[in-house]
């Protein structure tokens, strides 16, 4: 039971911070006048994008820090700073603005298979923020454990983006642009919370002087 409670929360905690509905609006903008057949295998291409960047994550981010000699605590205070800055920006945007960043991003990128990987995979859905929940999540077990835990979600969110992204028509058109920016202000909410989390852990660690125990 611990097991799935362990990867409910992994999978909830990446779901969270990749916000995969915030893609809706970029992967419209960026699909437009394309062919159904190629949407589709966007989707696909993306779907798979994010499994492998978040697999990759898991497996070596833990000795790409040990390379560069960053602890676990250092890097999840950093993660945490880094989330509260994406869950700021989140509540904070206005929706104007991101209309005219897709516009501006459309207008640059060409209509070709390669926007999959880039922009919706890297840095839409699986930025820095993503990448770092991965790592902290996979090492903090100290046993294969935590890498099942990543692996499994990973697999999961891939399966969700590509639900999503396959019904961004009509999820949108039945969300409305009122729906899509309150569920996004929810969503920022809980990764604020999670990055609160995770600096808190960190701290913990870094600072035992201060009486706290470590989780």
């Amino acid at each position: 039971m611990i097991y799935i409670t362990e990867i409910l929360k992994t999978f909830i905690s990446l779901f969270v911070i990749m916000n995969p509905f915030a893609a809706i609006p970029l992967y419209l903008t960026l699909t437009t006048n394309m062919q159904a057949e190629q949407r589709e295998k966007i989707i696909k291409i993306c779907s798979l994008s994010v499994f492998v960047v978040l697999f990759i994550s898991a497996i070596a981010g833990e000795i790409i820090l040990k390379v560069f000699g960053i602890s676990i605590a250092a890097f999840q205070v950093g993660g945490g700073v880094l989330l509260s800055i994406i869950a700021y920006g989140m509540l904070s945007a206005k929706d104007e603005e991101s209309t005219s960043d897709l516009k501006k991003e459309n207008s640059i990128l060409n209509k070709s298979l390669g926007v999959a990987v880039v922009p919706l995979t890297i840095p839409m859905l699986t930025g820095p923020g993503a990448m770092s929940m991965t790592i902290v999540t996979a090492s903090k077990s100290h046993n294969m454990m935590g890498y099942v835990y990543v692996i499994i979600s990973a697999l999961l969110i891939s399966f969700v983006v590509f639900l999503i992204l396959r019904s961004a028509g009509k999820i949108k058109m039945f969300l409305g642009e009122t729906g899509m920016s309150i569920m996004t202000k929810v969503l920022s909410m809980l990764l604020m919370a999670l990055a609160v989390e995770l600096i808190a852990n960190g701290v913990r660690v870094l600072l035992p002087g201060l009486g706290f125990v470590p989780n």
